[in-house]
């Protein structure tokens, strides 16, 4: 199979197609300024499978999985005007937005009396991993991801087994979780431990 190997001119020439199709002024400005990231990235070496894949993953270590999904669109449509085919990569899979109410599963009494018990514990970090797990409905193991950066955006994105979703933290959840993450001088990364009774990690060592 040729090499194909992305050039400045070929983006010119994707400029021209798209404008030609009667593309949205908005929508060719940002189908040519992805292909030129696609570009960049790929410091002049012909076009692989392989590369576009590793561009992929770099976009998804920076982006939210919709944002990565809008820029491999605009990709994939340059990729296939260049005969590059063969080096299209698939979008991300997008569960839709999961947003629990606290009480949704439980009742309000069984709810209060989980979060008596573990207050009743004296266990700060119980108390509030119980706390986020009934007002999202996410598992244990997915309590990583919520971290500091998350309770000031107020969601977060889950990435496990090749799908990602959005958890929406509710407001009174979040400013619940600052406050613990102050109180236990947790300034970035998981506001507590992976697992219940698992292993510690530096941003989790002062949590008792």
């Amino acid at each position: 199979m040729e090499e194909i190997t992305l050039t400045g001119q070929s983006i010119s020439a994707f400029r021209e197609f798209l404008v030609e199709n009667e593309k949205a002024r908005a929508t060719v400005e940002k189908y040519v300024q992805e292909a030129e990231q696609l570009r960049l990235a790929l410091c002049g070496a012909p076009v692989t499978k392989a590369g576009v894949l590793a561009y992929r993953e770099r976009l998804q270590q920076q982006y939210r999985a919709l944002t990565v999904n809008n820029k491999l669109s605009a990709v994939n449509a340059y990729l296939r005007f260049c005969g590059a085919e063969h080096c299209e990569v698939k979008l991300l899979k997008v569960q839709r937005r999961a947003f629990r109410e606290e009480q949704r599963d439980l009742t309000e009494s069984e709810y209060r009396r989980l979060l008596s018990i573990a207050k009743g514990r004296k266990n700060q970090r119980l108390y509030h991993v119980m706390l986020t797990i009934c007002a999202t409905g996410i598992r244990v193991s997915e309590l990583r991801f919520i971290t500091t950066e998350a309770l000031r955006a107020g969601r977060t994105e889950i990435r496990l087994k090749g799908k990602c979703r959005t958890v929406l933290l509710p407001q009174e959840l979040a400013e619940r979780l600052r406050r613990y993450a102050r109180a236990q001088d947790i300034q970035e990364g998981p506001c507590s431990a992976p697992a219940l009774g698992g292993p510690r990690t530096a941003a989790t060592s002062g949590m008792k």
